[in-house]
């Protein structure tokens, strides 16, 4: 004879007793919580879990930012500064020699007329007279001054060239550290966020699907908020990333482009 089936056969007890409620293992026992053969999850050591993580995310990424800016810092201190690359390139065009060629030769040719009119008082001579002898001496003098003059200002002129050529190449030296930067403050972001870029590549599909009127389906537009969702904690943390660097970032430049030097101390 067949054996008919039992619907409730499967909620008969089992042949082996069970212990009592009070003699089962507790939750700090088993690590989870159960009732009736059911296993909770382990909250406590999920967030725990979490919590470790993204520790060990901001830790890794301050490590990171703590280099990148190190080494950015330490590119820059290792540049010339403005001042000493004023002052090499002024001796290598003997600058200071000409600003004082040109400063005698101009200091002697405004005072020709009282030296003069100085050293012939007393004597018999008049106003024509040394108006003659002024008039002579400026002219021999004048054609020296001017060439000194020309000279100081042609030489403070390579050097302003020169100067903008040699700033060009400091930061042409700089740009692959400011690459780095966009890629470390947008890798920063996207750990942060997990918008990833092939969720944002599903993002933009899904955005120019629509966009080309195409209607989602419920699963597409559910998918999409969770993407426009992590798009904007994307933007915000990339936001907060570059204003957290932007004060060291600005502190370095200024070491660089501060020099409290006058420009115009080489001129007459």
């Amino acid at each position: 004879m067949a054996t008919q089936f039992n619907p409730t056969d499967v909620f008969k007890a089992p042949t082996t007793p069970s212990k009592n409620w009070w003699d089962m293992p507790t939750s700090n026992q088993l690590g989870a919580s159960t009732q009736g053969g059911f296993q909770l999850p382990d909250f406590g050591n999920v967030l725990s879990g979490q919590r470790q993580a993204s520790g060990s995310l901001m830790a890794g990424q301050g490590a990171q930012t703590g280099q990148f800016l190190g080494n950015y810092g330490n590119a820059i201190n290792n540049q010339e500064k403005m001042r000493a690359m004023y002052s090499r390139l002024g001796d290598e065009l003997n600058l200071p020699a000409l600003q004082n060629q040109a400063q005698t030769l101009t200091s002697t040719l405004e005072a020709i007329p009282e030296t003069y009119g100085s050293a012939t008082r007393g004597f018999d001579v008049n106003a024509n007279q040394l108006g003659r002898i002024v008039g002579t001496k400026q002219a021999q003098l004048a054609p020296l001054q001017q060439k000194a003059v020309g000279q100081l200002q042609t030489a403070q002129n390579q050097i302003g060239t020169q100067m903008g050529l040699e700033q060009a190449q400091q930061q042409k030296e700089l740009q692959p550290y400011e690459y780095e930067r966009q890629f470390l403050t947008d890798r920063m972001a996207r750990e942060t966020s997990l918008f990833t870029q092939d969720a944002e590549r599903e993002y933009n599909a899904l955005i120019t699907k629509m966009n080309a009127g195409i209607q989602l389906s419920e699963a597409e537009k559910t998918r999409a908020q969770q993407l426009e969702m992590q798009k904007r904690d994307f933007e915000n943390s990339k936001a907060t990333i570059e204003l957290q660097n932007k004060g060291a970032l600005d502190v370095a430049n200024a070491k660089q482009s501060a020099t409290g030097f006058n420009w115009g101390s080489y001129g007459l």
